[in-house]
């Protein structure tokens, strides 16, 4: 699923679902979505901001949501979420991952 699309639960669905008919039983997601806007903090836009966290924790959030149902059918799995270092580590325009890549370490 692309970054923009895992932010359509019916998108994310449906390509678990072909996901399943392709390779058979699922046994992990890796959540590795995300978009940048490179600006330093203070000319950063909210909807850049918005677009970010959206892509970036609402993606994950879908995704898990949409494969979780396969990994208990087949008795368990993993879901592995990509972060960044710049979310322990920051840098002059990396303000605008930080916090969501950080969040997404669970």
């Amino acid at each position: 699923v692309q970054a923009r699309a895992a932010l359509d639960p019916a998108a994310v669905r449906e390509g678990t679902a072909r996901a399943h008919e392709a390779f058979g039983e699922l046994t992990f997601l890796v959540n590795n979505a995300g978009i940048r806007h490179y600006a330093p903090l203070l000319e950063y836009t909210a909807e850049q901001w918005r677009d970010t966290i959206d892509v970036d924790l609402t993606g994950a959030f879908c995704c898990a949501q949409a494969i979780v149902p396969r990994l208990l059918e087949n008795g368990g799995g993993r879901i592995v979420n990509i972060g960044s270092i710049v979310g322990r580590i920051g840098t002059p325009t990396g303000s605008r991952i930080a916090a969501p890549r950080r969040e997404s370490r669970g």
